[in-house]
């Protein structure tokens, strides 16, 4: 049986598919990684890691919007209209940082507390931060977090999502977890005196 999955794990229909998405069609031989135009390359790279884990040992085929085969669409039963919304129609959103603080002997056990006119010198390397870029949302793990603070920075991050007063919620949004120094150029962009490296 084919299985569709978007990035965050959930089963959704063929008629859900979005532009601003990626998805991954399991099928017995093979798992086909569609990227929505719209889609960021860090969308794409999660979901291969993603496949890997889901799927192992079947083959991976990268299938780019526009230019999908027969195969894809016959795998899910047939061509079905779906969301085509480009970026230009969502809400722009400024990029927010917040530090998440960790109480282990509190009732509430996190706290996030947002940095203004952040820098890259306002990530903690024995803490874990939220970065919304507008688009998606950064948990940011430092090199001497420990387990519970990086569970309780991805439970916020969901919290955030879902008390967003614009149309984002955790189903349909996206959370990417980076490990300090392995962000990647999409997250360093954000922050204005940080310089990519070539």
């Amino acid at each position: 049986e084919n299985q569709m999955l978007e990035l965050c794990g959930s089963r959704k229909k063929t008629s859900s598919l979005n532009s601003g998405d990626v998805f991954m069609l399991e099928t017995p031989k093979s798992v086909m990684i569609w990227a929505g135009k719209d889609s960021v390359p860090e969308e794409y790279e999660q979901a291969e890691r993603l496949a890997a884990l889901l799927c192992p040992g079947r083959e991976m085929v990268r299938v780019d919007e526009t230019k999908e085969g027969e195969d894809f669409w016959e795998a899910l039963g047939g061509k079905t209209e779906y969301n085509t919304i480009d970026n230009m129609d969502r809400p722009i959103l400024q990029p927010r940082l917040f530090h998440v603080v960790f109480y282990p002997n509190r009732a509430v056990r996190a706290r996030a507390f947002e940095i203004f006119d952040f820098e890259k010198k306002d990530l903690i390397s024995d803490d874990v931060m939220l970065l919304d870029s507008g688009d998606e949302v950064y948990v940011w793990v430092g090199k001497e977090a420990e387990k519970d603070e990086i569970e309780s920075g991805l439970t916020m991050a969901k919290q955030f999502l879902d008390s967003d007063p614009t149309p984002r919620n955790a189903d349909n949004s996206v959370i990417i977890t980076i490990k300090e120094g392995k962000e990647p150029d999409a997250f360093i962009s954000i922050f204005p005196d940080w310089e990519q490296t070539v």
